[in-house]
């Protein structure tokens, strides 16, 4: 992984709507900068607060939370801090 490009850090309200899709225009805003982005960097909190927005607020189950997460987190752009 290289390191050496400018640092593009994402935050909470990013990673909901690219995993939401909603709303529509602020998700395809969102897939943009996840997609073609360089590196990408994503805090713990991010995550935590992720989980609690898909829980509460979606209702999203614990399982599909964690998988979707997952599958997030472990795209070779991203570093996590």
């Amino acid at each position: 992984m290289d390191i050496g490009g400018p640092m593009v850090f994402i935050d909470t309200n990013v990673v909901l709507r690219y995993l939401t899709n909603h709303p529509p225009n602020q998700a395809e805003m969102a897939a943009s900068i996840v997609d073609e982005a360089g590196n990408l960097w994503i805090t713990d909190v991010v995550i935590t607060e992720t989980a609690y927005v898909l829980r509460d607020v979606y209702a999203v189950g614990r399982e599909d939370i964690v998988d979707q997460l997952m599958d997030f987190v472990h795209k070779p752009q991203y570093i996590c801090l």
